[in-house]
């Protein structure tokens, strides 16, 4: 019986060995099962193949020309056995599987031409055999081995390419958080702004109603004194300081009203300005968390984060 590493047995050896649990080649220390061995059927038969006679009857020259052709089979069988071997334990690559085809097909070609003994004959082919078997599976085995370096590379590249836009997401993180600090502080500039507007009203409207009053004091004396119908120097000159107070506090008050509708405007547009701009901080914090969670690697996001394509302008 022969292993599949090329090591043969005889029947006894191979059922006492083969057979426990943890059944290893003796020679190369490879694990085997009995079910894997190779049965060997030598022709201990009295015939001998066609050309026998030939051979046998050749001398010592067919002899010499049989030891010379055994010696070879020999030398080409050990060099591919050999090859197989240090490609099983090495590794597989192109070149290693075409040496090995190499050998095995130089095997084949110099046993197909040999005239040896019908014994060795077959022995060797059985060897050719077990060789091509071996070759056939290292040839499948460095396929895959192919397909798995791409796979390899593949998840290379996804690897780097990740780590790039992990970058990218920090920067971007980095970046928007400093826009949504200044957007922070925009927001607070622009209550406070707000809250100077609004107190300035309220003192546009407290000096307006003042003078308000004031008007209808004066409006009311410039009316007695024209019905009491004085016309001395004095009243006439009183009539007329009152008069001028009276404009000028007209005056003050149309440019109270003015000041209140440019302050009323300018509350309005700091209003809808605070209104965008606290909307744009809530989206730029939920994009700095939606990046915070990417950047730490966050594996409920449910799918990949994108970041926005604009950038809010603070």
């Amino acid at each position: 019986m022969a292993t599949r590493c090329g090591h043969l047995y005889c029947t006894e050896c191979a059922t006492t060995n083969f057979n426990q649990d943890d059944a290893m080649c003796a020679i190369c220390r490879r694990p085997w099962t009995f079910d894997e061995l190779v049965m060997l059927y030598p022709d201990y038969s009295v015939g001998a193949p066609p050309g026998a006679s030939a051979i046998e009857s050749g001398g010592s020259e067919g002899t010499r020309q049989r030891e010379h052709e055994r010696a070879k089979l020999d030398t080409l069988a050990a060099e591919a056995v050999e090859s197989c071997l240090e490609t099983l334990e090495d590794g597989k690559d192109s070149d290693s599987t075409w040496q090995i085809l190499s050998k095995v097909d130089d095997l084949a070609q110099t046993l197909s031409g040999a005239e040896i003994e019908h014994t060795a004959h077959n022995l060797y082919r059985c060897i050719l055999s077990l060789l091509t078997e071996l070759t056939m599976t290292i040839r499948l085995d460095t396929g895959r081995v192919r397909e798995l370096e791409l796979d390899a590379t593949q998840l290379q590249e996804a690897v780097c390419n990740l780590m790039d836009e992990l970058e990218t997401s920090k920067e971007d993180l980095d970046r928007y958080r400093r826009k949504s600090e200044s957007a922070d502080s925009l927001i607070s500039t622009l209550a406070s702004q707000t809250e100077s507007v609004v107190k300035e009203r309220n003192e546009i409207l407290e000096r307006s109603r003042t003078a308000e009053e004031r008007i209808h004091a004066l409006t009311a004396e410039l009316d007695r004194i024209r019905r009491s119908g004085s016309g001395d120097q004095r009243s006439r000159d009183v009539t007329a300081e009152q008069e001028n107070e009276l404009n000028a506090l007209k005056t003050e008050v149309s440019n109270g009203r003015l000041k209140l509708e440019e302050a009323a405007r300018e509350r309005e547009k700091s209003h809808d300005r605070a209104e965008r701009y606290k909307t744009k901080y809530l989206k730029l914090k939920e994009q700095i968390d939606i990046l915070h969670r990417f950047a730490g690697g966050d594996e409920n996001l449910g799918g990949p984060v994108e970041p926005p394509a604009k950038a809010f302008p603070v």
